[in-house]
């Protein structure tokens, strides 16, 4: 802008330039507000800013002395109030992660105050402490500030195998004055490990005795003595939280010796900062020893799956395989597999003690007569250290007792039972590793070994697990060899036992009983019979070798994808025998396809319908079956048996109904049942109604709804009963369902019949909504929406909005009927979703009418 008064003063503005300054503002740094003059080294590390909030660490830099206590007073953004955790017993080096607040002000305020009588006079207090902190008193007290005005997020590192993260040739001196240091590693994303090398040495100025001074390594906050460092070899530290790290001490030289950790990722906090440190220990004051050449090296293997660590036991050893398979870890808790590998005999009584991820309590489940192999499968808590806890009890009174005492939870069942092992497990579970479970393959093994296995009177019998890819599995093929040795004789009184899951196959359990086979012969038995039903065949190659093929079908590894199995011999004669040459197959199922299976109606008379009322009238254009009912005083009831695919998770039912207008008026009651393969059949009662309710149930996982679709051509009023049936039904592929009718009063016999049938495949849920599309709109829960979690809960009622006295998973629903009024039910949750059926129901308990 210019300003002049004179007509012929001009200016010119040009060559216009603009440069940027592009300063990073992260990492943010803490202002020490009092005292001014800075610490030695900084006490709080900004991890991460995101504008309302600063993440932070905080180190004990004011001594070389383990403190008494260090507390920490900010704003927390966990509670949102301010706190003022401590810890105790801290020595140098980081302590711990937090997380605040910011101010109004865009500013975090954190205060340190540290207590240690040895310290009084030495560090700066100006201030009492806040009311939340410990009120001893105070030898020190720091302020601090840091700016959350920018977002600056928390560095991340990507893992390269063999990378080295830390490289330092600074010299640290350790002596009695300054008897110890900590330090902080900032380890990458993705690491498995962490290879930590230093090297400690005597100097000419000061002396160092191996053998009677000692040397300390700190991980996080687990010691670890190096014992006699004069000696070289590989230690193991096995700290009582944590799991084992191997120490590696090297002489170099007659003063020097390097020192190498493997240190596991369970020791990286969930910010990736590995806390390492050195301590001394000795009296003299001329005894000093220097820290250098320090040097961190990440491992980026892959972490899944984890391996369950054996802490303590007490009893028989054994190698492979292992007691504990770890199938899965979540973070928060870890599935696994428990075996009894103690001995080939079947034990009398096995418990494994566990925090139940079920019952969120130590339990201690039991396991009777258990034989070598794999026992159940089990899920438990994770510890806050990031470790599932363990232990398997063995009973037996033919092995040796031990002194140890089981828990109050593990008290034996078994009569003498005699406690002869103690095994305690750590499980890893701070990772996420889901179950890793073999793709299914027609026709292809999923397991070959040629691993040979010998049985004799002094191991008897063994046990193996196979993974099975069970989602697309309908059964496997096992088939293994068995050669005959050591004067091995059937008719002496020898015999093979084969196991599978917990049952023994024997020859006289299959309809073919008969085990020895002639030489180049074969003979094809069955065990047990319907889903349970196993094929035998066995075919003899020579005199003494036997190969046997079992087909399991899938009722022996639905629960959870692993097939047990195993052999076991019993002889008179000192035979024994080899097993060799397993071999696992895998038989998939056929690929889902949604279709019609089968559709008709009653224009040409009645087929594949049966009951005592299955008859077919005309009434003008309206061609139905039955008149149910119309015979006696008696329910009708008509039934129709059906081919399904028995690999669809689910069968859609529609029926289109009639009710004869000049006969009856509704409402009235239909009966639709299933007839179930295990029994009893479920009967789901539904009304028929003109206005504009859709009614519903859900009975023993099949959902049932009728819709009103008006009045036909003919005058009569028409009705559509959709079902939805899964395929625990009809696991054989077939389908039988039934449709009847309930006494009413109201209702003249012979007054409704069904016009048309459909049956239909389904591949997934069919969603009810979808077919009410159109007809009716779903009132009641409708406009639910979604719930914390993500999780679609638009047809349920919750739990947590409309608890009742059932349980935690039990809801009030309010539930309208034409002839008794509202009434208030006690429900479970997942129940809940027949609500969308009922325009008049809804959820939480009646305020209106009458209730029960």
């Amino acid at each position: 802008k210019v300003d002049t008064i004179l007509a012929d003063h001009c200016i010119s503005v040009s060559d216009v330039k603009a440069v940027s300054s592009c300063e990073d503002v992260c990492p943010v740094n803490a202002a020490l507000v009092s005292p001014t003059d800075d610490l030695s080294a900084p006490a709080i590390d900004v991890l991460e800013t995101t504008v309302t909030n600063v993440t932070f660490a905080v180190s004990q830099v004011f001594s070389d002395l383990t403190l008494c206590e260090i507390a920490v007073s900010f704003n927390s953004a966990l509670t949102a109030g301010p706190v003022c955790p401590s810890e105790s017993s801290v020595p140098p080096g980081e302590m711990d992660v937090y997380t605040a607040n910011c101010d109004s002000d865009g500013i975090a305020r954190v205060s340190i105050l540290v207590y240690d009588t040895r310290l009084a006079g030495q560090l700066y207090v100006d201030e009492l402490p806040p009311s939340l902190c410990p009120s001893d008193a105070v030898q020190g007290y720091y302020s601090y500030e840091i700016q959350c005005s920018s977002y600056c997020p928390a560095s991340t590192l990507t893992c390269s195998d063999g990378e080295t993260i830390l490289l330092s040739t600074e010299v640290v001196k350790l002596s009695s004055e300054t008897k110890e240091f900590g330090s902080t590693i900032h380890v990458p994303d993705g690491t498995s490990g962490v290879s930590l090398q230093v090297v400690v040495s005597a100097s000419a100025d000061c002396v160092w005795d191996y053998a009677s001074d000692s040397i300390y390594f700190r991980v996080n906050d687990n010691y670890m003595n190096t014992g006699d460092a004069s000696s070289s070899g590989t230690f193991y530290f096995v700290p009582s939280t944590s799991s084992i790290v191997p120490m590696v001490i090297e002489s170099m030289n007659s003063t020097s010796r390097r020192i190498t950790l493997e240190i596991p990722s369970a020791y990286y906090s969930s910010m990736n900062r590995l806390v390492w440190g050195i301590k001394v220990d000795t009296i003299l004051a001329d005894h000093c020893i220097s820290v250098s050449d320090v040097k961190a090296v990440s491992s980026c293997d892959d972490m899944c799956p984890v391996s369950a660590i054996l802490e303590t036991f007490v009893g028989p050893g054994f190698n492979e395989p292992p007691a504990i398979d770890v199938l899965e870890t979540t973070g928060t808790n870890v599935t696994f597999a428990a075996s009894q590998v103690f001995s080939d005999l079947t034990l009398c009584e096995v418990q494994v003690l566990h925090d139940s991820a079920l019952t969120d309590q130590l339990e201690c489940p039991s396991e009777n007569s258990v034989p070598p192999g794999e026992m159940d499968v089990y899920t438990a808590n994770c510890g806050i250290d990031g470790f599932a806890r363990v232990s398997i009890l063995v009973y037996d009174s033919r092995l040796e007792s031990i002194s140890s005492t089981a828990p109050s939870q593990c008290l034996s069942s078994s009569s003498g039972g005699v406690l002869a092992g103690y095994y305690s497990y750590l499980l890893p579970c701070a990772l996420s590793c889901p179950s890793n479970l073999p793709t299914c393959s027609h026709g292809e093994a999923i397991l070959r070994t040629d691993n040979t296995v010998e049985l004799s009177s002094s191991f008897v019998e063994f046990g193996s697990t196979v993974e099975i890819p069970y989602s697309e599995s309908s059964s496997v093929s096992l088939q293994f060899s068995v050669e005959e040795k050591c004067g091995w004789d059937y008719n002496r009184g020898d015999q093979l036992y084969f196991r599978v899951g917990s049952k023994y196959l024997e020859a006289g359990d299959y309809s073919y009983g008969i085990q020895e086979v002639g030489s180049g012969e074969f003979v094809i038995g069955t065990f047990g019979s319907g889903r349970s039903m196993i094929t035998l065949v066995t075919k003899s190659t020579s005199a003494t070798l036997n190969t046997f093929t079992l087909e399991i079908p899938d009722d022996y590894y639905f629960a959870t994808n692993r097939l047990v199995w195993g052999v076991k011999m019993v002889s008179t004669s000192g035979g024994c025998i080899d097993v060799f040459d397993v071999t696992v197959t895998s038989l998939c199922k056929p690929a889902c396809s949604a279709s019609v299976l089968e559709e008709g109606d009653f224009i040409y008379g009645v087929t594949g319908w049966s009951g005592e009322a299955v008859v077919q009238a005309t009434f003008g254009s309206t061609h139905i079956l039955g008149r149910l009912g119309a015979a006696d005083d008696e329910e009708g009831l008509v039934q129709k048996t059906v081919n399904v695919d028995p690999v669809s998770e689910f069968t859609e039912v529609e029926l289109v109904l009639a009710v004869l207008k000049e006969n009856s008026v509704p409402p009235i009651d239909v009966k639709f049942t299933v007839v179930s393969e295990q029994g009893p059949d479920p009967d789901l009662v539904l009304e028929l109604n003109t206005n504009d309710d859709n009614t519903g149930t859900k009975v023993e996982g099949i959902t049932a709804w009728t819709v009103y679709t008006g009045v036909n051509s003919d005058g009569h009023f028409t009705f559509i009963l959709n079902a939805i049936v899964p395929n625990t039904y009809y696991s054989a592929g077939i389908l039988t369902i039934g449709v009847g009718w309930e006494t009413n009063d109201s209702f003249n016999k012979g007054a409704f019949g069904i016009v048309s049938y459909k049956f239909s495949s389904a591949c997934t849920e069919p969603k009810g909504a979808r077919k009410l599309d159109g007809d009716v709109s779903v009132g009641g829960i409708g406009e639910r929406g979604y719930s914390e979690d993500g999780e679609d809960d638009s047809y349920y009622c919750l739990a947590q909005d409309y608890p009742c006295d059932g349980d935690d998973d039990y809801v009030h629903v309010c539930h309208y009927s034409a002839r008794l009024g509202y009434q208030t039910f006690c429900i479970p949750e997942s129940d809940s979703e027949v609500l969308r059926f009922y325009s008049k129901d809804y959820c939480g308990p009646c305020i209106g009418g009458f209730t029960a």
